[in-house]
C-alpha cells in the first residue's frame, strides 16, 4: 500500500510517497529546494532508477506526480548551483526518516502496478 505524507523543508512542502520502507520524492519539490527551473530537463539527468511516476488523489482525481528517489536526490544535490545543496537533500532525507533506496525498482513500474496503465503512462504536467 502506498503511503503519502509530506514534510516542509525551508518553506517547502515536499510530498513523499512509502511503499514497502522505498520512499520517493516529489520532484517538482526537490527542483525548487535546489535552485533548479526545470524540472523535466533535471529529470533527464536522472537514470531511470532515480525516478518514475507515483500517484496522488486530489479531490475525487488521480493526478500523476514525477517523483525521484534518494539516489536521485542526491544526484541532483550534486548538479544543483546552490552550495548548500547537500546539506538541503539530506534534510529531506532525514525529515522523511528515508533510508538510501538505491537497488529500488523503477518507480513507473510501481505505478502501472498499483494504479494501472493510465496513471504511468499519463503525461506529467510540467509546473
Amino acid at each position: 500500500m502506498l503511503n503519502s505524507s509530506s514534510i516542509v523543508v525551508r518553506n517547502v512542502e515536499v510530498s513523499t510517497f512509502a511503499d514497502d520502507g522505498d520512499v520517493a520524492y516529489d520532484a517538482s519539490a526537490i527542483c525548487r529546494l535546489l535552485g533548479f527551473s526545470s524540472v523535466s530537463d533535471m529529470l533527464r539527468a536522472l537514470d531511470d532508477e532515480q525516478k518514475g511516476v507515483c500517484a496522488r488523489q486530489e479531490g475525487g482525481t488521480v493526478v500523476p506526480v514525477s517523483v525521484i528517489n534518494a539516489s536521485g536526490m542526491r544526484t541532483l544535490s550534486l548538479l544543483s548551483p546552490l552550495p548548500d545543496a547537500r546539506s538541503i537533500a539530506e534534510a529531506v532525507l532525514s525529515g522523511a526518516s528515508a533510508r538510501p533506496a538505491m537497488a529500488m525498482p523503477p518507480l513507473t513500474q510501481r505505478a502501472h502496478a498499483m494504479f494501472g496503465a493510465e496513471i504511468a503512462s499519463a503525461k506529467i504536467k510540467q509546473q
